[in-house]
């Protein structure tokens, strides 16, 4: 069933490239980056307007490989009023912070105040001693096959997408052959099996795929050329895979990146795999314990970087039909990669303790639920799913979709 989908996703993206319809006269670009206010007013909105500009002017995307670029470029999607999908994988591996933000601000893009992209230091080191070829390898052509599917294939959820993710990786990049593809590869190729590997890991989280990225990780370093971009993408993918051990390990060897250690973890009474699991921050500590079922659960997932998260964990506590129900029957449930960022959490908890947040142990624990989407409200009974409310819109809420929910699984004494 993959041969066929592989066999063409192989042909198209070796020839996937930006298309080029009517173009603006090249007489009437001005080559300069908006900036601040200017952004919304001056910025390309248009596929034609971006190849002209491209063609007529220098650009930060001039630092980029080839295969980089075509990527890049191949899944910018627009409107009428501007850009409407952009991947920012192979910026991040490519280009600094600073070109990044300036390829947003041409794109008419808020930019990221968060630490992304290669450093000048990295970015000097790269350039300096280019090592792709004039065209793309095998490796880079498979690559680029898992590249496409994972941003073009329509998926109903995002495990449907990541099991059809893990299935295409292992077809194109064979266990068998992994440890000689890395002994092998250039440098280029090389950071190509380590993102094919994450990228793969952080759909499935299957442990042959977190060791295939580790594996290529442990060349990357022994080759001098590991990134902190590459040692985070590796720490955020053994906290999700719920490899917990090893992600405090992989901090506490990288603490020069900048990363925080995780806290200690006590398991007052076994918790059998598989089983849905939290951890809770008490003082510096995480408890690993079990989620019981019950017959009334509302499983929130939220983050504590979202503003309509936030929103809802001020509004339902206070709510005179919600608050009671969600103080009693609530979980309030971030995905793994929270334990990147324990402040974050602990002052999350301190400000909301009706809707303090527990963090899932891991994805493989919790397969009924979608933690990448938040906030999400589910109610379920005896551990069946009964219903999900998506979103909470920070002026009006969702309260009415919540109530309806909540009626059509059976909870007495809702208005």
């Amino acid at each position: 069933m993959i041969a066929p989908a592989l066999t063409a996703l192989l042909a198209v993206s070796s020839l996937l490239t930006p298309a080029t319809p009517g173009t603006p006269a090249d007489a009437a670009i001005t080559c300069s980056i908006p900036s601040g206010d200017r952004i919304d007013e001056t910025h390309l909105r248009s596929r034609s307007e971006l190849d002209a500009w491209l063609r007529h002017c220098p650009s930060p995307l001039d630092h980029m490989t080839p295969g980089g670029r075509a990527r890049f470029l191949g899944t910018l999607d627009f409107n009428e009023r501007g850009v409407t999908r952009i991947s920012v994988a192979d910026l991040e591996q490519e280009l600094t912070g600073a070109e990044i933000n300036a390829v947003f601000a041409l794109l008419g893009l808020p930019a990221n105040a968060g630490s992304w992209g290669l450093d000048p230091t990295e970015a000097e080191q790269r350039r300096h001693a280019p090592d792709h070829g004039p065209g793309a390898s095998d490796i880079e052509l498979r690559y680029n096959a898992l590249y496409y599917a994972a941003s073009g294939a329509p998926f109903d959820s995002q495990r449907e997408a990541g099991a059809f993710m893990a299935d295409l990786y292992d077809a194109l990049f064979p266990a068998t052959g992994h440890a000689a593809a890395v002994a092998g590869a250039s440098n280029h190729d090389l950071r190509l099996l380590y993102s094919a590997a994450v990228t793969s890991a952080k759909g499935a989280f299957r442990p042959d795929h977190v060791d295939a990225a580790t594996t290529a990780l442990a060349a990357l370093e022994e080759r001098g050329i590991a990134t902190r971009g590459d040692l985070s993408a590796m720490l955020e993918t053994l906290i999700h895979a719920g490899r917990l051990d090893e992600a405090r390990d992989f901090a506490t060897r990288h603490a020069a990146a900048g990363f925080e250690p995780l806290p200690a973890i006590v398991e007052p009474a076994p918790v059998n795999a598989g089983v849905p699991s939290v951890l809770r921050l008490t003082g510096d500590t995480l408890v690993h314990e079990a989620v019981a079922r019950g017959p009334l659960q509302i499983i929130v997932v939220a983050s504590y970087g979202c503003a309509f998260s936030r929103a809802a964990a001020g509004d339902i506590p206070r709510d005179p039909v919600l608050g009671p129900l969600f103080r009693e029957h609530a979980l309030w449930l971030a995905a793994p990669h929270h334990l990147d960022n324990i402040p974050a959490l602990a002052r999350w908890n301190a400000d909301n303790p009706d809707a303090a947040l527990a963090i899932a142990t891991s994805d493989a624990r919790w397969p009924m639920l979608e933690l990448g989407t938040v906030p999400q409200f589910h109610v379920l009974r005896d551990g069946k799913l009964i219903a999900t409310v998506a979103g909470w819109p920070r002026e009006t809420g969702n309260r009415e979709a919540l109530l309806e929910a909540l009626r059509g699984a059976g909870v007495p004494g809702i208005p």
